[in-house]
């Protein structure tokens, strides 16, 4: 419950302009002004008005009635306590930052350095501090090349593949365009988008002093229009 701009009328009884009622000071009530009197008399005695948001109550509540002074929320006294550690008193993450309670999920999933990354090189869940180190010596790792089976830093797999297997590293294995963050591709997969003439053979086919019919089909026909 929040704090009221305007004072709360519990019960009213008549019309603010009707000159035949009075309002009590106390529960802010109109009543009628033959019974004005008797009412002002009993009304102290069992209701208390909060100066703070208007609320009228049980004089003998009144004493649980508080505000939290940091919202205004109102509550049980016996709740203030409960109410101020899990809303408003900052918890220490493992960081070592002190975050407050409605910021800290969002701290620990995006902001946190011990928050756990995933590798893109191998998947593994590494703390983000840790993460530049740990991604430099796995991809440093060499890994078997599936095409032709040499061994290729995990980290040159792509430009391996693309510069060795004509295989286009900007499609994902859905064969669209790939995302940040998207895993390499599989090199056996079918949705590669291969070049026909990838680098490699382009520089042995240049350098071959082999004859046209050893070529392929299309190196070949290159070679004999250029004569």
């Amino acid at each position: 419950m929040k704090i009221d701009e305007k004072p709360r009328i519990f019960g009213e009884i008549g019309q603010p302009d009707d000159p035949s009622f009075k309002k009590c000071d106390v529960c802010w009530r109109f009543i009628p002004r033959a019974a004005s009197s008797m009412h002002s008399l009993q009304c102290p005695r069992m209701n208390w008005r909060c100066t703070i948001c208007n609320e009228v109550i049980k004089k003998t509540e009144k004493d649980t009635h508080v505000h939290c002074e940091q919202c205004g929320e109102i509550m049980h006294r016996n709740d203030l306590e409960k109410h101020e550690a899990l809303v408003h008193v900052k918890k220490e993450c493992g960081c070592g930052k002190r975050i407050a309670p409605d910021e800290f999920q969002k701290h620990q999933k995006q902001e946190c350095i011990l928050r756990p990354v995933k590798c893109k090189y191998c998947d593994v869940l590494t703390p983000m501090k840790n993460l530049a180190e740990h991604e430099n010596y796995c991809g440093s790792k060499s890994i078997t090349c599936e095409r032709c089976s040499k061994p290729v830093a995990r980290k040159r797999m792509q430009i391996h593949l693309a510069t060795f297997h004509g295989v286009n590293p900007c499609l994902n294995t859905t064969g669209n365009r790939r995302e940040m963050g998207d895993r390499p591709m599989d090199p056996d997969s079918d949705k590669f988008e291969h070049n026909p003439t990838p680098h490699r053979e382009r520089h042995e086919a240049s350098s071959s002093s082999s004859s046209s019919s050893s070529m392929p089909s299309g190196y070949a026909a290159i070679a004999g229009h250029s004569r």
